[in-house]
């Protein structure tokens, strides 16, 4: 009896371990599978990328054929049919590559089915295995290779097919050929107007229109002529450069604009506060007017003086200064003296000059002064006070305190600018363009009728208005600039994944612009590394579309409250197992998201308030705090009318009580 216990027993135990042995089988052969699949994909990218190679090269002898082809025009000028032949083969050729590309993207678009199908598989692997996370984080890292292979052939796919795009872009011609872009123009005359015909491809054109000189208009004048008119006016500068910038669907084509003052053409500046038509009592002293002249202009003529003013000549600069005793209106001209073959210059000034209102006391009605400097009588006098008009201008792109108004002689005004976000201050100027200060806060006596200006230019990189966030919108990739004596590096995905590998301070980066921060520190981060563990609340998220995995597997735990998740569609895994991470992310903007699956999935420590998350995007909320031990936040009050798939939501959530989650309607949790 004993010994058939003993058989039933071995029996019993020789079929559980059979048992296992299978269903483990299984499992390795479904991962081998898989495994085996990522080595084809692999093989299969590294083939697409050696055509992309072959035919890069091939573009690239085809476009030194295009060259030597348009070099030796001249020669084979009596060669017409030998040229046309040889271009129509050229088409024929760019035609076959066309073809080729295409069947390029087709094999692309096979292997994001294969990516597809890989992740799919992997997801439900997550949710039947949960004890296999080391297998699953293989699998994971082979999806993330293919698709940053698939990612890099795209790329050069996109080079390859720009290439090809420019070798026929349609033409940009004068219409008037004498009247080129490179022009010499005389001061206060009109340019030679410059048009530009274009072919009906062109759909867009455009133009920094701040870089366009004063005076000077681009307009389009039909619906494939663009027009440069107009004189160009400056106080100082003699050349003045802008680019247009013609758009196709294929290629992009720049026409470069120079126009330059002819060095025989006068100049004259008006330099001063003083105003050219004052109004002024008899017996006061105007503003002083100063002039200075340059070009050819051998020097100013002055006439018609009033009496009481006089002029003196410093440096090309004349000062003219004194008073009028006599009321009365009064002009005079200043004009250039010259031997040029452009226009000479002349300017008038005019004075209307009242009565003074002002008198001496004096003494009446038997009024008598005695030794001790004292005067009695009827005596009476009347004064009045000089007032002047401040006008404070400012550009687009900034603000100023006051835009000015009306003072008393002597008071002293103080003004500050304000330069708009990504602009900076440069300096206050006159009438005339002199600089007057490069402080934002300027102060002076008010002693004339005065202009001035706040002038403010673009930044390259600056600070963003929550004094953390640094901005480089309009730099290219690898450029610096420098924000409150830090210097920061433009970065796109590939240099910031570079940077981090290569062990660099990773909080001396802009990121303005990148799209896709997927898995950028996942199992990577870890406090101990200085690459990664740089302080990185300063980066620009406001493009960024995917934190998917970005924190997976990491003790991170830095302030990130000001990043902007405004675009944002994918926190998959965004938070899993990042057992350390506790920061404030109330104010995040998350309207956008669409999964939040296993968002903090494993984040022991996190219990921060989020229950102002605003998630009407979002429909897959799987496993969003399952395993968390210290989360206990409100959840109640969420809209998740949108949510279909909620399964697992809390599972084994050790503090969240069920009373604080959502009221889900459409999946249960």
């Amino acid at each position: 009896m004993v010994g058939n216990n003993l058989i039933l027993k071995k029996s019993i135990l020789f079929f559980v371990l059979f048992f296992l042995t299978v269903v483990i089988s299984c499992n390795k052969e479904e991962i081998n599978e898989l495994e085996k699949r990522n080595e084809e994909l692999i093989a299969q990218t590294n083939k697409l990328q050696e055509q992309i190679v072959n035919l890069t090269t091939e573009v690239n002898t085809l476009t030194i054929d295009v060259t030597n082809l348009s070099s030796s025009n001249d020669v084979l000028s009596s060669s017409n049919d030998v040229l046309s032949s040889s271009n129509n083969d050229l088409s024929n050729k760019i035609s076959d590559l066309q073809n080729t590309i295409n069947e390029l993207e087709n094999a692309l678009n096979d292997v994001e089915n294969e990516l597809n199908d890989v992740e799919n598989e992997l997801n439900n692997m997550t949710n039947d295995y949960e004890q296999s996370e080391a297998e699953n984080n293989e699998l994971f890292d082979n999806y993330s290779s293919l698709l940053n292979s698939k990612n890099e052939l795209q790329a050069q796919l996109d080079n390859l097919i720009s290439e090809i795009n420019t070798i026929s872009c349609p033409p940009i011609e004068y219409s008037n050929s004498d009247m080129k872009s490179e022009q010499l123009f005389c001061t206060f005359e009109e340019i030679n107007t410059i048009d530009f015909d274009y072919d009906d491809s062109i759909f867009n054109f455009s133009f920094i229109q701040d870089s366009i000189p004063l005076g000077i208009t681009v307009s389009k004048i039909t619906s494939t002529k663009v027009r440069i008119s107009g004189t160009p006016y400056s106080d100082q500068k003699d050349l003045f450069t802008f680019n247009l910038k013609f758009t196709s669907d294929q290629c992009e084509i720049v026409k470069r604009i120079v126009l330059a003052r002819s060095p025989n053409s006068p100049k004259i500046i008006y330099i001063q506060s003083g105003a050219l038509n004052q109004t002024l009592q008899s017996g006061a002293s105007i503003d002083p007017i100063e002039y200075k002249y340059g070009g050819s202009a051998e020097g100013l003529s002055i006439t018609n003086l009033p009496d009481g003013l006089t002029y003196t000549l410093s440096e090309k600069k004349y000062t003219i200064a004194g008073q009028i005793n006599e009321a009365g209106s009064y002009s005079f001209q200043v004009s250039t003296i010259n031997q040029s073959g452009c226009m000479e210059l002349s300017e008038t000034v005019n004075f209307e000059v009242e009565e003074s209102t002002t008198s001496t006391p004096a003494n009446t009605g038997g009024g008598t002064s005695t030794g001790g400097g004292t005067s009695t009588g009827g005596g009476t006098s009347t004064s009045t006070t000089t007032q002047y008009q401040l006008i404070v201008n400012t550009g687009s792109n900034g603000s100023v305190s006051t835009s000015g108004g009306t003072y008393n002689d002597g008071t002293t005004v103080s003004v500050t600018a304000s330069p708009d976000t990504g602009y900076g201050f440069v300096n206050w100027t006159d009438s005339s363009g002199n600089e007057l200060s490069t402080n934002t806060t300027y102060s002076f006596n008010l002693s004339s009728n005065t202009t001035i200006t706040a002038n403010y230019e673009e930044l390259m990189f600056y600070l963003h208005p929550n004094g953390v966030t640094i901005l480089c919108p309009n730099a290219i990739v690898g450029a610096t600039g420098t924000v409150n004596g830090v210097q920061y590096t433009k970065v796109d995905r590939n240099s910031l994944i570079a940077k981090r590998n290569a062990g660099e301070n990773l909080a001396l980066v802009c990121t303005s612009g990148i799209t896709d921060l997927n898995s950028m520190f996942r199992k990577q981060y870890t406090t101990s590394n200085p690459a990664v563990s740089s302080d990185i609340s300063s980066w620009d998220t406001s493009k960024n579309t995917s934190m998917s995995r970005m924190f997976a597997n990491t003790d991170f735990n830095q302030d990130i409250s000001n990043w902007d998740t405004g675009e944002v569609t994918n926190m998959y895994n965004a938070f899993q197992n990042a057992w350390e991470f506790n920061q404030d992310i109330s104010r995040w903007d998350t309207r956008k998201v669409v999964t939040m699956r296993q968002t903090f999935r494993l984040a022991k420590r996190f219990n921060q308030d989020i229950s102002e998350w605003k998630i009407p995007a979002v429909n897959d909320m799987r496993g969003f705090l399952k395993q968390t031990e210290d989360f206990d936040q409100d959840l109640s009050g969420w809209d998740v009318t949108g949510v279909t798939q909620c399964d697992q939501f809390i599972l084994n959530a050790q503090s969240m009580s069920e009373a604080k989650i959502p009221t889900f309607t459409n999946c249960t949790p």
